[in-house]
This record gives structure tokens, sequence and C-alpha cells, in this order.
């Protein structure tokens, strides 16, 4: 019986380790550990305001997808926020060369199928066409991602 219980509680221990580790205790409180920080540093926004890919998004011949892959726990990720969702306010629906704009966000880290960002720890632009990908790799401010899509449409 003292066998069982010492090996029960090892068992416990052991996941209590690993979920710490990840910064995930989601099973022990039923709430998000980091719900206050991600409050705090949102800068008057929620991720809810970006437009999240649709289910089964699949670019029709004149839509291009210009979608930023996130993962919430980054700092590097929070920090691009504020700019992506300006960036997403000027050009969500536009019209640039002849070519409709959509302008979405995904969180890589709930979604890791998602081929889009690679393995990248960080903030990651890619611009989606119906037979083409193609990846930015400059700093993300406003007036680069602007740059970047007159460029790449």
């Amino acid at each position: 019986m003292k066998l069982a219980i010492s090996i029960i509680l090892i068992i416990l221990f052991i996941l209590v380790l690993i979920k710490y580790n990840s910064n995930n205790l989601n099973f022990l409180t039923g709430t998000r550990i980091e719900e206050e920080d991600d409050k705090d540093n949102m800068n008057f926004f929620s991720l809810e305001s970006f437009n999240s890919v649709p289910k089964d998004f699949i670019c029709d011949k004149n839509d291009v997808a210009c979608i930023l892959s996130y993962q919430h726990y980054n700092k590097d990720c929070k920090n691009s926020f504020g700019t992506w969702k300006k960036f997403q306010d000027l050009n969500h629906e536009s019209k640039i060369n002849g070519k409709k704009v959509k302008i979405y966000s995904i969180d890589s880290s709930l979604n890791p199928n998602i081929s889009l960002g690679g393995k990248v720890d960080g903030p990651r632009v890619s611009l989606v066409s119906r037979y083409n990908i193609v990846d930015y790799d400059g700093r993300l401010n406003l007036e680069n991602l602007e740059k970047f899509l007159e460029k790449n449409i």
C-alpha cells in the first residue's frame, strides 16, 4: 500500500514539474496563469480584435492574405501586436493591384501543424496567394509592412 502511494506521489510530482516548466498549470487551477500579464501587455486591445484565419481558409484567385504567425507567450510577439493591429486596420479588405487583401493572424503555439511560421519562435509574417507563399524577413513596423505588400502583390 505504501509503495502504491509513493508511486502516485512521484507521478504527480513529475506532472507538476513538467507543467511548471512549460508555463502551463491550467490543470491545477482551471484558469490561465498569464491572464493578468496578457491584459497588461495588450495595449488597449485584445487578441480577439485580430482577424483570425478562418477554418479551412483558401485564397480565391484574386485574393491574397497577409498572415502574422505568433505565439501568445512570446515577448517579441506581444511587442508587435500594436503594429500589426494598425496594419490590419489599414489594409484588411482593401484592394491592391486588383487583388483583395485580407489581413489575418494565427497563434502558432495553439496550431502547431501550421507550416506558415515554420519552427520560428517569434512573430512571422507571410503573404499567401492561391499558388505562392512569400515570407517577410524585415523589421515589423508599419512602413516596412506596407512596402512588403506593395512589392509582392
